[in-house]
């Protein structure tokens, strides 16, 4: 009977302890990709970056991270092996579907976050300022934003185009005397110029549409 009650009081203290490690990991960490914040749901984690607007997805089993990695530029997989305190990792991403091999290690830059106060509070990514007049394919485009939506006019045909920006890109409508479609406009990271492609109707984009901040 003491065996088993020692064996089970073992048990229950090895569960707190990994328990406790499990939340350790959301926290602010200097990466090669600049700065990230983790923030920890049970074993999911999402996460933020600062190259390219990135953000993670994974899952969290023992000290090892794995998911995926999405920016304006493209996606993989990642895998992070963190020390037992959280305190560091060593990591690996790939492009798509590739196995890592690329370099992401990081350090943490301040005290763990709590996981009771950083779960209801939904980081908000900085949005890009695009607002301005632009030169473009179809005159002098002068874009209005208000957040993440986007409006804007220019002179070809009376047009006018609607959108909303996620990180750099932004995806929406133009709206002409002769027509109607799909647009998509990836800004650089200073919002100074544009590469973009444009669409009849519901045509995926195709046609070039590109611009330069006056």
């Amino acid at each position: 009977m003491n065996f088993s009650h020692y064996r089970l009081t073992a048990i229950l203290l090895l569960i707190l302890t990994l328990s406790i490690y499990s939340q350790n990991v959301s926290g602010v960490y200097a990466t090669d990709f600049g700065k990230m914040t983790l923030h920890q749901n049970g074993n999911s984690v999402t996460g933020t970056y600062e190259h390219s607007s990135g953000k993670i997805e994974g899952t969290l089993n023992g000290t090892t991270l794995t998911g995926r990695w999405k920016q304006s530029n493209g996606s993989g997989k990642f895998i992070f092996n963190f020390k037992t305190d959280f305190s560091d990792f060593t990591g690996k991403w790939g492009y798509n579907e590739e196995t890592p091999t690329g370099s992401w290690n990081g350090k943490r830059t301040g005290a763990p976050i709590s996981t009771e106060k950083s779960k209801p509070v939904k980081e908000e990514p900085e949005v890009l300022n695009v607002s301005g007049v632009y030169i473009s394919d179809f005159g002098d485009l002068l874009i209005k934003q208000s957040g993440q939506n986007i409006t804007g006019t220019y002179p070809h045909s009376n047009g006018r185009i609607e959108g909303s920006l996620n990180g750099r890109t932004l995806s929406g409508r133009w709206y002409q005397d002769n027509g109607t479609g799909k647009l998509e406009f990836n800004f650089n990271e200073d919002a100074t110029a544009f590469t973009g492609k444009w669409g009849y109707n519901e045509a995926t984009p195709s046609g070039t549409w590109n611009g330069r901040k006056k």
